[in-house]
């Protein structure tokens, strides 16, 4: 049992949210700090998406995503990758601005190729995660958390949020089924190969 390498890791986000760009070749893409001062994947936004091979290694500014899940430190040089298993990736998973985007994305997609099919939407997730059919026992808790996560969104007292609800009733169980993609890809499951 091993996890995915911090390449893999941000690969695999990319490609089951249908968002990588697997065009072959051309400059390497830039790494640059946002406003905050974090390292983020710079240049056009169609950049953002490609593999991780194609992103640019700076010493001083290593790629934060990449970092996070033990990217190796090319100080001078490196020959072999450390690996560790910290707070902070789960922390990332929890947090991180990309994360969350990319999590809407799955879910948008997901909600797009089924609309009226929820049951087949968690079937198509467990496939796309985890090359695996969803068992009756992971349906289960999956629908349990929906209706958990689904409860707590229409009960959020943010006035803004309450508006958002005002207008588009369903957007609770949307947001209840990106935070359920949010935390499968989270999982060891989705990190780790047997």
């Amino acid at each position: 049992l091993r996890r995915l390498e911090a390449e893999a890791i941000r690969d695999s986000i990319l490609a089951v949210c249908g968002q990588i760009d697997l065009t072959l070749g051309g400059a390497s893409v830039s790494v640059n700090a946002n406003d905050e001062g974090k390292a983020v994947v710079g240049g056009a936004a169609r950049d953002a998406m490609r593999r991780s091979v194609f992103i640019q290694v700076q010493r001083n500014l290593p790629l934060n995503t990449l970092a996070t899940f033990d990217q190796p430190v090319m100080d001078p040089n490196c020959e072999f990758r450390q690996l560790s298993t910290v707070a902070t990736q789960s922390l990332w998973f929890l947090n991180d601005s990309l994360i969350v985007q990319h999590a809407e994305d799955l879910a948008k997609l997901l909600i797009a190729l089924d609309e009226n099919a929820p049951g087949e939407r968690m079937r198509r997730l467990y496939e796309r995660l985890f090359a695996a059919n969803i068992t009756e026992k992971q349906r289960k808790m999956c629908q349990e958390f929906l209706a958990r996560q689904t409860e707590w969104f229409r009960n959020d007292p943010d006035p803004s949020w309450q508006k958002v609800l005002e207008q588009s009733p369903g957007q609770a169980e949307r947001r209840a089924f990106a935070s359920l993609c949010q935390t499968l890809l989270a999982s060891n499951r989705f990190l780790y190969v047997d």
